[in-house]
């Protein structure tokens, strides 16, 4: 039985290896991930005019500074949200005609004079050039627009008649076709840029698709919406890469309390959150998924989107689960034999029967109080139950004899705690019960036996102990006196308090009788 304990135990450190590789490789593919979001060329913030784009679903992508001067909306109002009829007519307001669309179609591009407006509703007349952005297999992949902001004045000059007398109009006319040269040239820079960004970002797919843990980049919010994610996003949640990208986030999860809780956790956070979430797949499996979400920020805090890692989870807590169960029933059965062994012990001494688990009872309250560890309170229990195992070897007429002992009887009855350790130092428990066994009757000030042990060469349990066996044994018939009491025990405590016993142990024992009320019985 101890050599399966130390087995599970072995396989649990092995577990633990394999979680810290598992998060160095999470680590790893967010930082790949993130450089492939990224690889992108950052030339619209170099153009003093208005340059913005859409996706293939009109969710808008890209917003330049000086779309924010022109038109009054901060990026963060603009990136990943829908075309709504209100920025339509006021800033694309020409994708509705027919002429536009069928030139966008026909030739890939339109340019004219536009007549937009800003955020506060005043008007603007710029000279627009749109733009199809292509995918690397010819598809139809957003659309690119540039404003160029024109002088009403000179908008109107430019529209009269050739034959008018205007000595400024023919220049007037030339500048306008060069102002249209320079955007049709913006706007061919800008093209090529999404189309190389692309290419770099289908050269490095195959590394991303590779990785067997789900990456995902999505819009804030509950409902919020995948916008890229790898091959193993489809693996694990059983929906195709169309599926997720038109379904929302939340959809995914077991608890949509759940994923709101989740939400508002990465909001209220620095930057990143990590936990486990129940997944329902499309074929209807339940699934657990360790989920790590970064929130990438605009320079104002709002968040942009999440960039996030998926694990499928599921086998490792199964095994896990059957591991811990094992344990416990392992534990269990040691817990059991413990008691055995006690209940052997005391069947010997029968004016002693229930003193060893009185005294376990006793000790565990005081260690709770004094806010012991659950694994050195648990273990101080088990060391209580058979603390005086070792009198089985003491004789009977020595155990219950009524009189006072004489001297080579009283270092035989000593012996027990050096006879109980021996017994207990070949189990290989997963606690210190021998050692704990071995002390219980040291004293702080170095009279105790067996070894005369001092201060803190005592460990927490044997002080513990100590006092709850003296408590204890005060408290209850002895073959050579009546029981004191409880009252009389404390005194005996109280009056050696920080000379035999333990000062913080006496006040925890103490405090447990008068203030919480304890009963031994």
């Amino acid at each position: 039985m101890l050599n399966e304990i130390q087995t599970r135990e072995v396989e649990l450190e092995k577990q633990k290896v394999e979680l810290t590789h598992v998060q160095d490789e999470l680590q790893t593919a967010r930082n790949r991930f993130d450089e492939i979001i990224h690889s992108q060329f950052d030339v619209d913030n170099l153009s003093p005019d208005a340059i913005l784009s859409v996706d293939k679903n009109l969710n808008f992508v890209s917003w330049n500074k000086a779309a924010e001067a022109m038109f009054g909306w901060k990026a963060e109002e603009i990136i990943g949200s829908l075309i709504t009829p209100q920025l339509h007519s006021k800033i694309l307001r020409a994708l509705s005609r027919e002429e536009v669309l069928t030139s966008l179609a026909t030739n890939g591009s339109w340019t004219g004079k536009e007549t937009s407006y800003r955020k506060d509703n005043s008007s603007l007349d710029t000279i627009l050039s749109l733009g199809v952005i292509w995918n690397t297999v010819g598809g139809f992949n957003g659309i690119v627009a540039i404003h160029h902001t024109i002088k009403k004045s000179f908008v109107k000059s430019t529209v009269q008649s050739d034959n008018e007398t205007n000595p400024k109009g023919m220049s007037n006319t030339e500048d306008l076709l060069e102002t249209n040269r320079i955007l049709q040239q913006e706007l061919e820079i800008h093209k090529q840029s999404a189309i190389l960004a692309k290419e770099s970002e289908g050269k490095n797919r195959d590394l991303v698709d590779n990785i067997k843990l789900g990456i995902f980049r999505c819009t804030p919010g509950t409902r919020g919406k995948f916008l890229e994610i790898n091959k193993a996003m489809e693996e694990i949640t059983g929906y195709s890469r169309e599926e997720l990208l038109h379904m929302e986030v939340c959809n995914l999860f077991n608890d949509e309390q759940g994923s709101e809780q989740f939400n508002n956790e990465v909001n209220i956070t620095d930057w990143k959150v990590t936990r486990e979430l129940g997944l329902k797949r499309n074929d209807g499996q339940a699934r657990t998924v360790a989920e790590t979400v970064v929130a990438i920020r605009f320079d104002s805090g709002a968040i942009q989107y999440f960039d996030g890692i998926l694990e499928d989870i599921t086998e490792r807590k199964q095994a896990q689960l059957q591991l811990q169960q094992s344990l416990q029933r392992l534990q269990k059965t040691i817990k059991e034999i413990i008691q055995a062994m006690a209940y052997i012990g005391e069947v010997r001494d029968p004016y002693t029967a229930g003193h060893q688990r009185r005294v376990a009872q006793l000790s565990f309250e005081i260690a709770k109080m004094m806010g012991l560890q659950d694994q050195e309170y648990e273990g101080l229990t088990m060391a209580a139950f058979v603390h005086d195992i070792g009198k089985i070897l003491v004789p009977a007429d020595i155990l219950s004899k009524p009189g006072k002992l004489t001297k080579p009887e009283f270092d035989m009855l000593k012996d027990h705690t050096r006879i109980g350790y021996e017994i207990l130092k070949t189990i290989e428990f997963p606690w210190p019960i021998a050692k704990i066994v071995l002390q219980h009757h040291e004293r702080m000030d170095g009279s105790g036996y067996p070894a005369g042990l001092m201060g803190n060469q005592i460990i927490i349990e044997a002080k513990i102990l100590a006092v709850a066996d003296v408590v204890e044994a005060m408290s209850s018939h002895r073959p050579y006196r009546p029981a004191l009491g409880v009252d009389k025990a404390l005194e005996e405590i109280n009056q050696h308090r920080g000379t035999l016993y333990d000062t913080q142990v006496v006040d925890a024992c103490v405090k447990l009788f008068t203030d919480k009320g304890f009963n031994l019985n």
